[in-house]
């Protein structure tokens, strides 16, 4: 503290807000630490995470969307408006494709495109560490029907090379109700480049659709069919990656799987659209009426809880991403 004048020198939080653009009137929440990571949230859609990078190199992807303030849940809306970013909860009444059961359902659900309220942000000492973090409660409710709230709390610490995201939801109605969550964390260039690769601690992986081909593997634009999803089965502590051992950095998921007995790799080489997202999620993806006759829809009890906590961070080395690989095995 006698090296500093004040901690926004090499850690802090700042509230801004767009001002021109689709983006105007946007809320951002910007966050930096003294290890060299910097992220946005966005309290206007789900607290999720917009900019993620280490050091000055960038993790996430990006839409050639960018950032709208409007939000519609239209199905013929969600091409035209998905920001992408690095994290995009989707959820919690539907994960996949839209369908009618009951009533609408949107692309993924309405939760990532809910405001958060009663948000908070904080940052002070705690014993020897710098801890910063926000925190807001997002809900999904209907008349005569579902009311779900979703917690959610990030933090991170001083010198941190990672964040940690809690999420509690609840069901506050009288009546069990069927939910689906995915954690959509997508990765882009310069992390995602021909040479890195995916790495999962995850079993029993399943190509997803018939020209999915090597999962592990990265390639160059264009250079393979788009849309490549697989499903691995997941169990206990999860680990998973994307590894550039040309810039030697990666960045990787770490969570217990009790809650998210899945996760989804969509591999998309495309031109423009060129993304790897690793998705835990208590799903399969297929949407809820399908997901039912799946028998893979989960229930969460009348006024009952859960509590997911993942870790985003980064792999700084080659020593760092040969232990995450060997962990991994």
């Amino acid at each position: 503290m006698k090296k500093l004048g004040n901690m926004s020198q090499i850690a802090g939080i700042r509230e801004t807000e767009i001002r021109t653009g689709p983006g105007k009137g946007l809320a951002v929440i910007e966050v930096y630490n003294a290890a060299g990571l910097r992220f946005t949230v966005l309290p206007g859609r789900c607290l999720d995470i917009y900019d993620f990078s280490y050091k000055g190199v960038n993790l996430s992807f990006q839409t050639k969307n960018g950032l709208h303030a409007i939000y519609s849940p239209a199905e013929d809306e969600f091409f035209q408006l998905w920001p992408g970013g690095m994290l995009s909860t989707c959820g919690l009444a539907n994960v996949g494709d839209a369908c009618f059961d009951g009533g609408a359902h949107p692309i993924h659900g309405r939760i990532g495109g809910i405001p958060a309220h009663h948000v908070s942000v904080s940052k002070g000492w705690i014993n020897d560490d710098y801890i910063l973090s926000i925190c807001g409660e997002m809900n999904e409710t209907r008349l005569y029907g579902r009311d779900m709230i979703l917690k959610r709390t990030i933090s991170v610490g001083l010198f941190d090379k990672n964040i940690t995201i809690e999420d509690t939801v609840t069901n506050r109605y009288c009546a069990d109700e069927e939910f689906m969550l995915l954690y959509h964390f997508n990765f882009g260039y310069p992390l995602l480049d021909e040479i890195s690769t995916v790495v999962c601690s995850g079993s029993n992986r399943q190509p997803r659709n018939g020209h999915s081909g090597e999962a592990a593997k990265m390639c160059a634009p264009g250079s393979e069919p788009p849309h490549q999803l697989f499903l691995y089965e997941t169990s206990d502590l999860t680990r998973a990656a994307l590894l550039n051992p040309g810039l030697g950095i990666g960045g990787y998921l770490e969570y217990d799987a009790e809650n998210l007995p899945y996760l989804c790799l969509w591999k998309n080489p495309a031109p423009h659209d060129y993304v790897v997202a690793l998705e835990p999620c208590n799903c399969v993806g297929l949407g809820r009426a399908a997901e039912r006759e799946n028998g893979t829809l989960a229930v969460l009890p009348a006024y009952g809880s859960i509590t997911n906590r993942l870790k985003l961070g980064v792999l700084d080395g080659e020593g760092e991403l040969r232990a995450f690989t060997d962990a991994c095995r």
